[in-house]
């Protein structure tokens, strides 16, 4: 179907499902298609991460939850991806103004994946 973009640049197709949200891994290429506004995205569980990155990209609440281990982070990280991805506004600067769970269970591990999908 033909694809548009909304006005920050979100795309949907013309028709249905309007809505859809593309993630991709080296390994891995997730899709999630809707009828309403939805993001994913998707992390290997054992991607290499900065642990200093936590005190950038964290919210006071989220590290407040966080145990300071890597699983942790990732599974953090994809909430904020999927939820930038939802609202078709993107990450801008670090993403420190969500309040997100570690155990939200929109997070599930897919193939090797951390993969959320907000809708």
């Amino acid at each position: 179907p033909e694809i548009l973009a909304a006005d920050r640049g979100k795309p949907y197709f013309v028709g249905n499902p309007v809505h859809f949200s593309i993630s991709h891994t080296p390994r891995h290429v997730f899709c999630a298609l809707s009828d309403r506004p939805i993001g994913i995205d998707a992390e290997e569980t054992d991607r290499q991460v900065n642990l200093k990155l936590a005190d950038k990209i964290l919210s006071p609440a989220e590290k407040a939850r966080f145990d300071g281990t890597r699983e942790a982070l990732l599974r953090l990280w994809v909430l904020k991806e999927a939820a930038a991805k939802y609202t078709g506004e993107g990450l801008r600067g670090y993403p420190n103004h969500t309040d997100f769970d570690p155990n939200d269970p929109r997070i599930q591990e897919i193939d090797g994946c951390f993969v959320a999908v907000i809708t």
